[in-house]
């Protein structure tokens, strides 16, 4: 069993879709309509995100889940975020296993994790 993709709610698509794309790094790879819902399919390396999009707009309960994204260095990502005027939430920090991280929050409440692991 692997992973297939990580499904998001989004009460507006153009700006998910831009926090994605131009923070995060992922490439658009497909759109449909299914079951009264848009969903864009979004690819950066082999994971996989869904962005889902409801007649209503309507987000559902918030859940604990978090996406996490290694990065190469957390220094260069936080300059990135600085840029862009998105806020820690949380971190810098250095956990007990060496690994460094912090925490942002997604257009639509959701956390985004990015983990520097130990050189």
């Amino acid at each position: 069993m692997r992973m297939h993709h990580i499904g998001i709610d989004s009460s507006d698509l153009a700006r998910s879709l831009a926090f994605y794309q131009d923070i995060i790094g992922f490439d658009l790879v497909e759109r449909m309509e299914l079951m009264g819902e848009e969903l864009v399919f979004l690819q950066l390396g082999s994971t996989r995100l869904e962005l889902i999009v409801t007649k209503e707009g309507h987000i559902r309960a918030n859940s604990h889940i978090h996406l996490a994204f290694e990065v190469d260095s957390l220094f260069q990502i936080m300059e990135q975020l600085v840029r862009k005027d998105i806020k820690i939430l949380e971190g810098p920090q250095t956990l007990e296993n060496g690994w460094r991280n912090l925490f942002v929050q997604g257009p639509d409440g959701e956390w985004i994790e990015f983990i520097e692991l130990e050189n």
